[in-house]
C-alpha cells in the first residue's frame, strides 16, 4: 500500500491493492470502491463483499483487511482523517459515532442517529464519489482555503452518509436510554458494555453516559448493579442455589466483588441475606 504523506491530518488517494493484511488505523478511513469486487472483513464482525459504488467507514483502531475476488481489477479510493481535523475539540473522541454527535446531531436534540460504520453503503447516485473526488482534488491542489474545504466536504459526506442510513425521530415522551435499559433487563447475566450499547443504537458513549443519570437519576455502572443485585435478592430467598451460581446467573464472576457490591446495596452479605 503507499504511504500516506499527511497534510494538516488529513489524506486522500487511490489504492489499487488486492489485498491488505489485518491492520488497524489511529484515524477514520472512508474507503470508496472504484473498480472490482473483494471480500471485506471486520474483526469480531466478520466478512461481507464490496463492490464497485460501495463505501464505507472504519471507525478508529478497528482491525479489518480485504482481498480482491479478481486479481488486479480493485481499486479502492481512501480518504482518512484524524478527528481533531474537523475541529480541535475531538481531539479526545473515540469513535465515529463521537464525531458525529458532535458535528451532524447537536443542533437536532430530537434525533437519533444510527451507527453508520458497521455497515456497507451503496453509492446509488454517485453523490458521494463526487464528494470524496472533490476532497482528493483539494488535496492534491493545495489552492487556499483547501483545508477548510475539505472540512466542509467531510461533512456534507457524513450529512448524506446519516440521510442513507436512516434518520429516526424520538416521540417526545421515548427516553433516550429506553433501549439500553430494556438490553441490561434481558442481558444483565453477560458482559453488559456501555461502549457496545452506544454503538448498537448510534449515540456516542460520552452524551449516552450524560443523557442516562439525567433521565434514571443514576449512572449506567449503578444501574446495572442494581438490577444484578435485586435479582440475586430475588433468587436468594426463592431458590436454594449456591450463593456461587446465583453470582454467577446475574453477571458476577469474581465473588468478592459481589459480596462487596452486594453488601453496598444491601447492608448484608449474601449469607446474612438469605439467613434473614
Amino acid at each position: 500500500m503507499k504511504k500516506a504523506v499527511w497534510e494538516k491530518g488529513v489524506y486522500s488517494f487511490n489504492c489499487p491493492s488486492d489485498s491488505t493484511r489485518l491492520h488497524e488505523h489511529p484515524y477514520f478511513e472512508i474507503s470508496y470502491v472504484l473498480s472490482g469486487s473483494a471480500v471485506h472483513y471486520i474483526e469480531e464482525k466478520g466478512e461481507c463483499e464490496i463492490k464497485c459504488g460501495d463505501y464505507f467507514i472504519i471507525d478508529l483502531k478497528t482491525r479489518h483487511k480485504y482481498h480482491a475476488s479478481t486479481p488486479g481489477s480493485l481499486v479502492i479510493m481512501n480518504t482518512m482523517f484524524i478527528p481533531e481535523y474537523l475541529t480541535p475539540m475531538l481531539i479526545k473522541v473515540k469513535s465515529f459515532s463521537d464525531v458525529l454527535d458532535f458535528t451532524v446531531s447537536k443542533p437536532y436534540s430530537g434525533v437519533k442517529l444510527p451507527c453508520i460504520t458497521d455497515r456497507i453503503f451503496h453509492d446509488d447516485t454517485g453523490k458521494i464519489k463526487e464528494l470524496l473526488c472533490n476532497i482528493q482534488e483539494e488535496f492534491r491542489l493545495k489552492s487556499f482555503g483547501y483545508v477548510e474545504n475539505i472540512r466542509a466536504l467531510l461533512t456534507e459526506f457524513m450529512i448524506e452518509t446519516v440521510r442513507k442510513a436512516g434518520v429516526k425521530k424520538r416521540t417526545q415522551n421515548e427516553p433516550v436510554t429506553a433501549p439500553i435499559k430494556k438490553y441490561i433487563a434481558q442481558n444483565y447475566s453477560r458482559h453488559v458494555s456501555l461502549g457496545d450499547l452506544c454503538k448498537r443504537i448510534g449515540y456516542s458513549e460520552a452524551h449516552i453516559s450524560r443523557l442516562f443519570k439525567e433521565e434514571n437519576g443514576v449512572s449506567f455502572k449503578s444501574y446495572l448493579q442494581q438490577i444484578r443485585i435485586n435479582e440475586s435478592c430475588r433468587l436468594l430467598l426463592t431458590t436454594n442455589e449456591n450463593i456461587i451460581d446465583i453470582a454467577e446467573r446475574v453477571g458476577y464472576s469474581n465473588m468478592k466483588f459481589f459480596n462487596k457490591i452486594f453488601k453496598e446495596h444491601t447492608g448484608k452479605t449474601p449469607k446474612e441475606y438469605r439467613n434473614r
